[in-house]
């Protein structure tokens, strides 16, 4: 049965990036498409290199910082090949495994529990949510309104949505234990007896947990962590937007990085092809590309992205089998008693 659920989720996602490639594709002005990256300014391209790494070394940094209070005595350099390995084989693999690598396969190296490694990884999602969520509203509030192809109405309730969105997840970052005990009083209310007490327990757990990394760790450490992180990952659409010569607001390139990011909540294929293209590219145009200009620069911003990515974790997992520090080699002090 689980085998049966597991290949019915791969084959939804695969039709549904299917439909976005064909959404994002069916219009596009092929000799047009063709003529533009042929004119592709390669200088550009090799900027929006640097802006990767440092974006994914914050990252990198910052889990450090997040396994360090439950435990974790790993270096940088240890956590890289789990880190990096991680996203190469989510992009190549389905149903995001290579986040069920990084918390179960790596324990060892990363000397932390299971729960330890699963909670930082949640903890990490809720942060790169708020971040995406922030700069998206602020990147949206700096666009020219007067020239956008929306109605100011909608715009409005969209900025208005995301901003009460934003200070949600602000709050449960700065208090999880308050809304942990606002969990436990739903549990035991009226309303309570209508959802699975399995449920309430997980959702007052997870809070826990965020609470005490996020506490121990320094809220405005990780929550700052997570912003410049996305907000230097939005440089590699900008010079992807310069290196085929476009020039939109410069906020649409980073409304362009959330929108696609925040299309790859949907169950897609490996590395969200379709589903990113089409998202960003539909954002992009907010700062006045025509969706035909937009898809080749997001194309070529995720290509950077993705090959960037799994080369390097691919890499890293490389070498750190061939130096012979396989986690289950290389048992740490540290592990056995590491939190929860």
């Amino acid at each position: 049965m689980k085998r049966a659920i597991r290949f019915a989720g791969v084959l939804i996602g695969l039709l549904i990036g299917a439909v976005f490639i064909y959404l994002s594709v069916r219009s596009l002005d092929w000799p047009s498409v063709r003529a533009t990256f042929a004119a592709a300014n390669l200088i550009w391209v090799a900027w929006a290199l640097p802006c990767l790494v440092i974006a994914f070394l914050l990252r990198l940094e910052r889990w450090r910082i997040m396994l360090k209070t439950i435990g974790s005595r790993a270096t940088r350099a240890e956590l890289a090949a789990p880190f990096l390995g991680s996203f190469a084989l989510n992009n190549v693999l389905p149903l995001r495994l290579g986040d069920v690598a990084r918390a179960a396969a790596f324990q060892r190296r990363i000397g932390v529990t299971l729960s330890g490694g699963t909670a930082s990884l949640l903890v990490e999602r809720v942060l790169d949510l708020y971040a995406l969520l922030l700069v998206g509203t602020v990147a949206l509030l700096s666009l020219n309104a007067a020239e956008l192809p929306v109605d100011p109405s909608i715009l409005q309730s969209l900025v208005t949505g995301l901003g009460l969105v934003v200070a949600g997840l602000t709050a449960l970052l700065i208090f999880p234990r308050r809304f942990a005990r606002l969990g436990l009083w739903i549990g035991t209310s009226p309303i309570g007896k209508a959802v699975p007490r399995a449920l309430i327990m997980f959702g007052v757990r997870t809070l826990l947990r965020i609470s005490q990394i996020v506490r121990r760790a320094g809220t405005g450490t990780v929550m700052g962590l997570s912003v410049m992180a996305w907000l230097i990952e939005g440089g590699v659409i900008y010079c992807a937007s310069r290196a085929l010569n476009l020039n939109p607001e410069a906020s649409a390139n980073w409304l362009a990085l959330v929108a696609a990011n925040l299309g790859t909540l949907l169950p897609g294929t490996p590395g969200h092809f379709g589903t990113y293209h089409y998202m960003g590219a539909h954002a992009l145009t907010l700062g006045g590309p025509t969706f035909n200009d937009a898809v080749p620069s997001v194309t070529l911003a995720h290509f950077i992205i993705w090959a960037g990515i799994t080369s390097a974790g691919f890499i890293a997992l490389s070498m750190q089998r061939r130096l012979g520090t396989v986690l289950a080699s290389k048992p740490r002090d540290n592990h056995p008693n590491a939190a929860p």
